[in-house]
């Protein structure tokens, strides 16, 4: 089997936060129960392909196991939410949801684990034929109407047990069309016959007795032919190659028109009477399109209905796209590594509930490039998708935390500089009732940002300083970029005394976010734009003492400031299935700085070299609110850092003949792991006026 890269490096680096599995589910999620049907899947050279929820235990650094063997996956192939849907449900209880969730209860839940339950499409699949078995298409909307209200309702009552025992997150993914699999197709191919058979047969009812007797004889030679004709031009499929979702339904409608023109070149003079060849086809053209919209139609509609009721219910609700991954892999298979969607793996083979052997065994390396494993089942690749897809809806959004630290940084930066440039006014005094012009540009890693504005000294102790700023910061983590465009003001009221200053600081700004969210399913990248904005709010209280002697000053300084930062909610454009949709992101934070700073004075030049520890004490955890597909979940983003160093080195030069600031400084953070840029320079200048 081949992996991802993704898979690969993400199996590495999360073998040390090992999470269990729990599992609720049909044979997409059957890892081979004791007594029951083999595992829907194929063994290739004796190895047998592994699920979606095997692969994504390997992620998750764990195992799973089936809970006849004393594991925690209850999943029975055949698994249905009403025992209505199944013959098979009054011997083998088991297969039924309610069961598997009781059974589990029973055994004591795990809250650290995580929690999947994945099941309807045996559901889908039977309200399908009892559909068409009815007199008209009322009936059929009414039978259908009230079984996915019922369906609803059962998923939602199984996903209210577990909330009621301290499970608070599900994943819980869509029921993926039955039109994709090769046993739709077949059955399509069933009716086809049917079909032509009763519209002969109407032809035929206006006959004679003779001729009805004789022709009945044709009409089911005719339609045992057609059978047989279209399993071999179904059987032809498995040597075709798809290259995008056109070709998926190119191909099924040429083999259905070609076992139309084969049956014509045996049966044309009797089928004459009945259907001409032109009339046959266009009816099987018509019949494929009316059961494709009404197998899309019927899906949407049962998991729209789904999603209302256990919305209701309440929690964290990771409702997977599975309907919108396939028709990814349907649009897209080569980049997938697959290269024929309309076969399968094991042509004859699959789930048989009274055989417990497995589906096929093959040496045809070829198989793994098929997307089902048999006619109901996908293969090993796209459960490999499957796996990556469940493991990055759960990981990926907890890089958005890029944002709040985008706006963090941004802020932090901002009031840095406003709280330096008052400071310099301690050491290089501004004259009483006058105003300067102040100007910094700030260079630093992925960013350059412009600060302006002015001083105004009332006297010699108090000084108003008002600074205007544009920031623009790039910023990544992981594998989400993110660019923000800031504009801030800040103002800042200090008291200096002879050697000692208090002052205080207020900041606003708001900013603009484009982010770019990447994400790996089977090794291709998936990238998702976004637009967003966002304001952040600081005040500020600092002050130092200094100590003079000779033309050397040693000042200790301390600062407090209180920061509330807020990212917009926004919704990301990607592919359907994967764009997220992020809640309101806010963001508090108390730091503390306590800094040491040496300057000496020779001439116009004032060297200095500083140290400030910086600390964040509110510690609090930041969650985050994700929607996709109509639900909601929390998601839990990685802590900042909690304490740092600014180490700073600069230089401020005054002019003799003119009341001219010149400074510059370099910054650099130690000791601090989430840094968008751990080195700063700085350049300014100051004019009196």
């Amino acid at each position: 089997m081949k992996k991802s890269p993704l898979a690969l490096s993400l199996l590495l680096c999360s073998s040390a936060f090992a999470q269990d599995i729990v599992v609720f589910g049909d044979s997409l999620s059957d890892i081979g129960q004791n007594n029951w049907g083999h595992k829907a899947s194929y063994s290739i050279n004796g190895k047998s392909n592994p699920l979606y929820n095997e692969l994504l235990a390997k992620l998750l650094g764990s195992n799973i196991t089936a809970s006849t063997k004393g594991g925690k996956n209850y999943a029975y192939s055949g698994g249905v939410l009403l025992a209505t849907n199944s013959a098979r449900s009054s011997r083998q209880p088991n297969i039924l949801l309610d069961t598997q969730v009781d059974n589990y209860l029973a055994h004591g839940v795990d809250p650290n684990a995580l929690h999947i339950m994945w099941m309807g499409g045996n559901d889908i699949a039977a309200i399908l034929q009892t559909a068409i078995s009815k007199e008209n298409q009322a009936e059929q909307l009414a039978y259908i109407l009230t079984s996915a209200q019922q369906l609803a309702d059962e998923n939602a009552k199984q996903w209210k047990k577990l909330t009621t025992k301290g499970i608070n997150t599900v994943v819980m993914p869509t029921i993926p069309n039955v039109l994709y699999t090769p046993e739709f197709f077949s059955q399509f191919g069933k009716a086809v016959a049917q079909g032509i058979r009763d519209k002969a047969d109407i032809q035929l009812q206006q006959q004679n007795f003779i001729v009805r007797l004789f022709g009945q004889f044709v009409i089911n030679a005719i339609q045992s032919r057609f059978e047989t004709i279209f399993k071999e031009e179904q059987s032809k499929l498995q040597n075709s190659t798809q290259t995008q979702f056109s070709d998926f339904d190119r191909e099924r409608q040429a083999a259905l028109h070609n076992s139309v023109e084969n049956l014509y070149e045996i049966y044309g003079s009797q089928l004459a009477d009945y259907i001409t060849k032109e009339d046959a086809i266009a009816l099987l053209d018509s019949k494929y399109q009316e059961v494709t919209q009404n197998a899309e139609q019927v899906t949407a509609l049962l998991n729209t209905t789904i999603t209302k009721e256990i919305n209701h219910v309440g929690g964290n609700v990771v409702r997977l796209d599975t309907n919108g991954l396939f028709k990814e892999l349907l649009s897209n298979p080569a980049a997938y590594g697959l290269s024929n969607t309309v076969g399968m793996a094991c042509p004859d083979g699959t789930v048989n509930l009274d055989d417990f052997t497995h589906s096929c065994d093959t040496t045809d390396n070829s198989s793994d490039s098929m997307m089902f494993a048999d006619s109901f089942h996908p293969n090993v690749l796209v459960h490999n998708v499957m796996a990556d897809y469940i493991f990055t809806t759960l990981n990926s959004p907890k890089e958005m935390k890029i944002l709040t630290r985008l706006a963090n940084h941004n802020a932090e930066n901002a009031m840095d500089i406003a709280r330096q440039e008052s400071n310099r006014n301690h050491f290089l005094r501004q004259d009483p009732k006058t105003v300067s012009a102040i100007s910094i540009y700030e260079k630093q890693k992925e960013s350059e940002n412009l600060y302006v504005g002015a001083k105004i000294q009332f006297n010699p102790e108090w000084q108003f300083s008002a600074i205007f700023g544009h920031q623009q910061q790039d910023g990544s983590y992981k594998l989400t970029n993110a660019k923000s465009k800031t504009k801030l003001v800040n103002t800042t009221l200090r008291y200096d005394a002879k050697q000692w200053w208090l002052g205080s600081s207020v900041q606003i700004s708001i900013a603009d976010y484009d982010s770019q969210r990447t994400i790996k399913l089977g090794g291709v990248s998936h990238t998702h734009q976004g637009k967003s904005s966002g304001s952040s709010m600081l005040a500020s209280l600092f002050g130092g003492y200094a100590w003079d002697w000779e033309n050397h000053t040693l000042s200790s300084t301390l600062d407090m400031t209180y920061s509330l930062d807020k990212i917009d909610p926004f919704a990301e454009r990607g592919m359907k299935a994967t764009s997220l949709a992020f809640d309101e992101q806010s963001h508090r934070q108390f730091k503390t700085g306590l800094g040491l700073e040496y300057r000496y004075k020779i001439a116009n030049f004032q060297p200095y070299l500083s140290a400030r520890w910086v600390n964040e004490w509110l510690h609090k955890d930041q969650t985050l609110r994700v929607g996709l597909n109509g639900s909601k979940f929390n998601v839990l983003l990685d802590p900042e850092d909690h304490s740092w160093f600014d180490l700073q080195a600069g230089i401020q030069w005054q002019a003799q003949s003119l009341p001219l600031q010149i400074y510059a400084s370099l910054t650099q953070e130690v000791g601090r792991t989430h840094s968008l840029a751990k080195t700063k320079a700085n350049l300014g200048i100051q004019y009196q006026f």
